[in-house]
């Protein structure tokens, strides 16, 4: 009898603990991302460049941050919706790095490009659309690189599974 349950508990615990460690592991990315709430961090100490998008009563948030001048370039493009207000948050319109955006003619779609060093720049936007998508694009640096570690969302400071990603407009 003593045989049997040595055999099962080398059988039954290495397959829990393995099982336990592969849900520990389960990262944010992985989980439904949670949009609300302005991330938890310092938006203008950062280490590297990065996003934060985030969701408030007032609307939906995007700023760019990081510590050297760099270029994050993306669009933003709205399924079952429009753009109602969108305003700019630090963004330069003169001189070699005068970052650019712009909206389509049907206001479903921004695309932007942005240089930001040693502070955050950004847009806060609102959606009109019941069922209204957001679908983000974000890419970093000159070459364009998809880096959604350097993503954040949300108060948790998630990070979404791939740099492209959708998010339900309305809570």
């Amino acid at each position: 009898m003593m045989r049997r349950y040595a055999i099962v508990l080398l059988v039954v615990v290495p397959v829990t603990v393995l099982s336990f460690v592969a849900r520990a592991d389960d990262s944010p990315a992985t989980a439904m991302l949670d949009p609300d709430g302005r991330p938890d961090q310092d938006l203008v100490k950062v280490d590297n460049a990065r996003y934060y998008v985030w969701r408030e009563a007032n609307g939906w948030h995007i700023r760019t941050a990081a510590k050297g001048f760099l270029k994050f370039k993306g669009a933003i493009k709205l399924h079952r919706g429009t753009f109602g207000k969108v305003r700019q948050i630090g963004l330069e319109t003169r001189g070699k790095y005068a970052d650019r955006w712009a909206i389509n003619a049907s206001r479903n779609e921004l695309r932007f490009e942005i240089y930001t060093g040693g502070s955050f720049d950004g847009f806060d936007f609102d959606v009109r659309g019941k069922d209204a998508e957001i679908e983000y694009d974000l890419r970093i640096g000159e070459a364009g690189r998809r880096m959604q570690r350097r993503i954040f969302v949300g108060r948790n400071s998630a990070h979404p599974e791939k740099s492209t990603f959708t998010l339900p407009a309305a809570d």
